[in-house]
């Protein structure tokens, strides 16, 4: 055996864990801190409308669609950008504008004049910054780690966001009771500025394949859609996570509005809230790395659905908070499962050259729920917040039922093809 045999034989085989990467060990910390800050986006201002404004469900939905908005009309550009462009430069850009823009608002926060004029700006601005940020987010991955680790990565990745969910409610609440709005605004510029210091000092592999360079944005566009209507694999798992995130996950946004005027939960009731639906994604979390998700992922994408949309709805009729601490923890456990599996589909099936433009309308997944926290707080108009919620948490189970109906993608079982 030749020594070039010889080596090639005792190479080991890429790590499937996401944390032996160092990259992606320090690109862990900066994200922390970014989605740290994002998370109390909707809790720390949802709660700053809803309690000390004094603003309507309405309005208290309307501050994170201001964000949403620029982001969804964004998201497809911003792709083309990621598909384009190196995606380290995009993220620096990004996290230092939202830096530089969340510092502004907490001193005028701090000085008491902040109004809604104030939040309104601050969300569309940072919705822009979002927007180009989130493809070129979901690009960067593979460049921290090899392919044998996306499932790791997404996982842990995933496990910031759900952990943040407790822990960054828990903890701009115990701030803001203890020391006012004004401490609790800082923390989300802080948050930011580390984000921009790890991105700085991080090194990354080199980009895969560029998209065509000689294609307009326009012709890239029209590219990246026309590849997800052409994969129905992709197109199918897109439609039932935008639903899901329309409709079932608005109660996010509206949860502030519910603990105050339905529960009557104080400020640490109202954190706790949205601890018990975190550490309830945390566990979904871990548990996907359990599940045989490979063979049976398709099957878990629907249950969860279903079973989430059912929680949901038992919220709204709970007037009992420790009830509803029990609920919520369900639904967090469930949603987890159910946006992870259709994460590490994506990011596993998508060639290089489309991956910018795919991940972005799939990032469309996070800044829907404000969309759709909109439609139901204007339902809510009608029919009272409780009825509102239960109406649209059944959509998600009605059009679930619908994709497995004319959908035999999933019913064949197996959603991931691992096909690069």
């Amino acid at each position: 055996m030749s020594p070039a045999e010889t080596d090639a034989t005792n190479e080991s085989p890429p790590s499937t864990m996401a944390f032996s990467y160092p990259a992606y060990r320090l690109y862990y910390v900066g994200l922390i801190g970014r989605v740290f800050a994002l998370t109390l986006r909707f809790s720390v201002i949802g709660w700053y409308a809803a309690s000390y404004l004094n603003l309507s469900p309405v309005w208290v939905a309307a501050l994170p669609m201001a964000s949403s908005i620029p982001t969804i009309l964004l998201s497809l550009p911003s792709g083309v950008l990621a598909d384009r462009y190196d995606t380290k430069n995009i993220l620096i850009w990004t996290a230092g504008l939202t830096a530089v823009i969340s510092w502004i608002l907490w001193v005028v926060v701090a000085l008491d004049v902040a109004g809604v004029s104030e939040l309104l700006a601050w969300a569309i601005l940072a919705g822009i910054f979002a927007a180009v940020a989130s493809p070129a987010q979901n690009a960067f991955l593979p460049r921290l780690i090899d392919m044998a680790a996306m499932t790791s990565a997404v996982a842990f990745t995933s496990m910031v966001w759900n952990s943040m969910r407790v822990a960054g409610p828990a903890l701009g609440a115990g701030i803001i009771t203890l020391f006012g709005f004004g401490a609790g605004f800082i923390m989300m510029p802080i948050g930011f500025t580390l984000s921009l210091i790890v991105l700085l000092i991080l090194e990354a592999k080199p980009e895969g394949e560029r998209a065509d360079g000689d294609t307009s944005m326009g012709g890239q566009m029209v590219e990246g859609v026309q590849f997800i209507f052409d994969n129905r694999l992709f197109l199918n798992i897109i439609g039932l996570t935008f639903t899901f995130s329309l409709f079932g996950m608005s109660y996010v946004v509206l949860l502030p509005s519910f603990a105050n005027d339905i529960l009557g939960a104080t400020t640490l009731q109202f954190g706790l809230l949205e601890a018990a639906a975190g550490a309830g994604a945390v566990l979904g979390t871990l548990a996907i790395m359990r599940l045989d998700a490979e063979r049976k992922g398709s099957w878990l994408m629907l249950c969860s659905a279903l079973i989430f949309s059912c929680c949901i709805g038992l919220f709204s009729f709970s007037r009992v908070i420790e009830i509803s601490l029990i609920i919520l923890f369900a639904a967090g456990f469930s949603a987890s499962i159910f946006l992870n599996i259709g994460m590490v589909t994506m990011q596993l099936n998508v060639p290089d050259s489309m991956r910018g433009r795919v991940m972005g309308i799939w990032s469309l997944t996070w800044f829907l729920p404000p969309v759709g926290a909109f439609i139901t707080a204007s339902i809510a108009e009608l029919t009272g917040l409780p009825s509102a919620l239960a109406i649209t948490a059944s959509s998600v189970a009605l059009f679930g039922l619908g994709i497995w109906v004319i959908s035999p993608e999933l019913r064949s079982g197996e959603i991931t093809t691992h096909k690069r």
